[in-house]
């Protein structure tokens, strides 16, 4: 794709870029697979450290904001009134959890929605809300959306490749934090997911 064994025509340009978006969905999945396995055996271990977590946002921020131009949609990171939170987290792990919830907001809204990074400072530690507008969950399938492998039917139409891990996890790992997460969603009018992380002891 880059040219490095010569120049490629649109079409074989088209043809190596589906076949890199299949592999990078394969190794994805496989990825989720194996840290499904290791979260069933006991062995997802978290490694704390004391951590930014303005910081942390902002990184992933400046990480995702070419894809959201790309596909039209105004990504907002609400920083917290303080420039810094200390808190006492796995980074990388905690990073994977802000990663897939912006990841979802960008598969599941269209052209010209909103999503929001929000972070604020509370009595108990910190809260980050990740917002959109895009398709919602309809209530009925609402109480199976931290479930293993499970994907809304909206969701499955819009987007078929997935695996149905990324909130599985997501759950795990705020839950191995100390922490909460949940959300609340509307059809047609958008999903705001949050979760809250204890302050640092």
């Amino acid at each position: 794709l880059d040219g490095d064994l010569g120049a490629i025509n649109k079409g074989q340009k088209d043809i190596l870029e589906k076949t890199y978006q299949s592999n990078e969905r394969m190794i994805a999945l496989i990825n989720d697979l194996l840290n499904l396995a290791r979260i069933e055996e006991g062995k997802y271990a978290l490694s704390f450290g004391s951590a930014d977590i303005v910081k942390i946002c902002q990184s992933i921020i400046d990480l995702n904001d070419e894809s959201f131009k790309n596909k039209g949609i105004k990504l907002r990171f609400n920083k917290p009134a303080k420039k810094t939170i200390q808190v006492s987290v796995d980074e990388e792990k905690l990073k994977l959890v802000i990663q897939n919830l912006l990841d979802n907001a960008l598969k599941y809204t269209a052209k010209n929605g909103r999503v929001s990074l929000s972070l604020k400072e509370t009595g108990q530690g910190a809260r980050i809300e990740v917002k959109d507008t895009g398709i919602g969950i309809a209530e009925k399938e609402q109480k199976r959306v931290f479930s293993k492998f499970f994907r809304t039917s909206e969701a499955v139409l819009m987007e078929p490749a997935g695996s149905g891990l990324g909130l599985y996890m997501a759950k795990n790992i705020i839950e191995g934090h100390g922490g909460e997460i949940g959300f609340i969603s509307k059809v047609g009018q958008g999903t705001t997911f949050y979760f809250s992380l204890p302050a640092k002891a």
